[in-house]
C-alpha cells in the first residue's frame, strides 16, 4: 500500500497515533508488526523470522507496507488492529540491520522493497521502521528463515502457500519492465546577421530492466512544455504521429538493453560573449511520458530540463548576473 507507506512517511508518528486511535485493521495490503524485545535494536531469531514470513507473503500477494513498532490486537471480529506503539530503540541500528536482511530474506531477490525509519516525538534515538514491499513480478518469493516456505496474504493474515498456489505461481507468466532514459547532447551551431544559435538535442531512449525480453516497445509524449515535438517521428521510413514511438514485430529490447525512441530539439540565442543568456528558460523543460511493450504495465513519468542542465549539455556558461 504505496499510499500509507507516503502518509506515514509525510506525518510521522502522529500518523502511527491516528492509526492506533482508528483501530487499524490489517489487511492484505498492510501488516503490523512489533520486536520481540523493543529495548533493544539487535535481531532475534523471532524478528528475522517475522521479517521473512512479512517480505514473502506481500511480495507473493499484491504488495504493500509493513510497520514495525505498532502493536496488532483482535477487534470483536477477530481482525488484527493497531492498538498501541511499541517503539524501538536505538532505531537507526535496527534499520541498518534490516536492510541488511533484506537482501538474504527472500529467493529469488526481490528489488521493489523501499525501507523508512520514523524517530519518535521524544527521542530521535527511539522510533519505528517503514517497509513497501511492491507486488512482484518474480513471484513467488521464497522465505529464507525458519522452515523456509513461500507465504500469501489472505485478509489480516500470512499464511503458507499450498503445492497448488507455488505451482501455479512458478507457472504465471512473467512480464517485462520498460523505464524510460533521457540523455543530452549538443546537436548544432549557425551564426548569422539575427546573431549566433546553438541547439539542444533531446533523446530518450527505453530501457528493459526486467529479466525477460520486451516485444513490441512503445513511448507516447503525452505533454510538453518550454520545448515543440516534432511533427513526425520518423524511423525505418515509417513515420509516426508526433509524440509517439511504436515498434513492429521485428523491435525486441533484451534484458538490460536500451532501444532508442524520440529526438526532440531546442534551440538557444547566445549573447555576445557566447554566453547562455540567464533566463533564457523561466521555467524548466518538462516533458511528460508513458511507455511499455506487449503484456507490460505502463510506466509513467515526466523529465525536468533546467537552465543549468541546458548550460551543461551544450558546453556554455550562464551569463554572468547584473552586478547590484
Amino acid at each position: 500500500m504505496q499510499d500509507l507507506f507516503d502518509e506515514i512517511l509525510a506525518g510521522g508518528e502522529a500518523v502511527l497515533l491516528q492509526l492506533v486511535a482508528d483501530r487499524r485493521q490489517e489487511g492484505i495490503d498492510v501488516e503490523f508488526k512489533t520486536k520481540a524485545n523493543s529495548a533493544s535494536w539487535e535481531v532475534t531469531k523471532e524478528d528475522r523470522k517475522n521479517l521473512g514470513i512479512a517480505l514473502s507473503a506481500l511480495s507473493n500477494s499484491m504488495g504493500g507496507t509493513l510497520v514495525w513498532g505498532v502493536e496488532a490486537t483482535k477487534n470483536s471480529d477477530g481482525i488484527d488492529c493497531a492498538s498501541a506503539l511499541r517503539p524501538i530503540s536505538q532505531i537507526q541500528k535496527f534499520q541498518s540491520e534490516i536492510s541488511r536482511l533484506i537482501s538474504q530474506a527472500l529467493l529469488p531477490r526481490h528489488e521493489g522493497i523501499r525501507i523508512a525509519l520514523i524517530s519518535t516525538a521524544a527521542s530521535a534515538d527511539s522510533g519505528y521502521l517503514l517497509i513497501h514491499v511492491d507486488r512482484s513480478d518474480r513471484r513467488p518469493h521464497r522465505c529464507e528463515f525458519g522452515e523456509k516456505q513461500y507465504f500469501k496474504r489472505i485478509g489480516d493474515s500470512s499464511v503458507a502457500m499450498e503445492h497448488y498456489d507455488i505451482e501455479d505461481s512458478f507457472k504465471r507468466f512473467v512480464v517485462p519492465t520498460l523505464t524510460a532514459e533521457l540523455y543530452l547532447a549538443r546537436s548544432s551551431s549557425r551564426g548569422g546577421p539575427d546573431g549566433s544559435f546553438r541547439s539542444l538535442r533531446i533523446l530518450i531512449s527505453l530501457k528493459n530492466t526486467s529479466s525477460v525480453s520486451a516485444r513490441f516497445p512503445y513511448l507516447i509524449i503525452e505533454g510538453t512544455s518550454n520545448v515543440q515535438l516534432p511533427r513526425f517521428n520518423a524511423r525505418r521510413g515509417i513515420q509516426y504521429p508526433a509524440g509517439i514511438f511504436e515498434g513492429g514485430a521485428d523491435d525486441v529490447i533484451h534484458p538490460d538493453g536500451v532501444m532508442h525512441a524520440q529526438d526532440l530539439d531546442r534551440e538557444f540565442k547566445l549573447n555576445p560573449q557566447g554566453e547562455l543568456p540567464r533566463g533564457s528558460l523561466r521555467s524548466p523543460i518538462s516533458i511528460t511520458y508513458r511507455c511499455g511493450s506487449l503484456h507490460s504495465r505502463p510506466s509513467f513519468g515526466t523529465f525536468e530540463i533546467t537552465e543549468n542542465d541546458v548550460a551543461t549539455a551544450l558546453g556554455l556558461q550562464i551569463e554572468p548576473p547584473l552586478p547590484e
